[in-house]
């Protein structure tokens, strides 16, 4: 699953902050657990943003914290 989320960060021409944002984050985990994790992480607030706009409350692992930040 870890592999998948690295795999979807390098076509979107990202980089190892946002996998170092989604650190510490348990998952399955619900839209307020990301979002604080991502807080503490020192996400930027505009990756914090788009997962408190997500249309899921839950999240099942980091790709779809990376979909819902892809999807602006």
């Amino acid at each position: 699953m870890l592999d998948k989320a690295k795999d979807m960060i390098s076509q979107a021409g990202g980089g190892g902050d946002i996998m170092q944002q989604l650190q510490g984050i348990n998952f399955p985990a619900s839209k307020d657990e990301v979002v604080s994790q991502l807080q503490q992480n020192g996400a930027e607030g505009g990756m914090v943003d788009q997962v408190r706009k997500a249309a899921t409350e839950r999240f099942n692992g980091p790709e779809d914290v990376m979909a819902a930040v892809q999807n602006r």
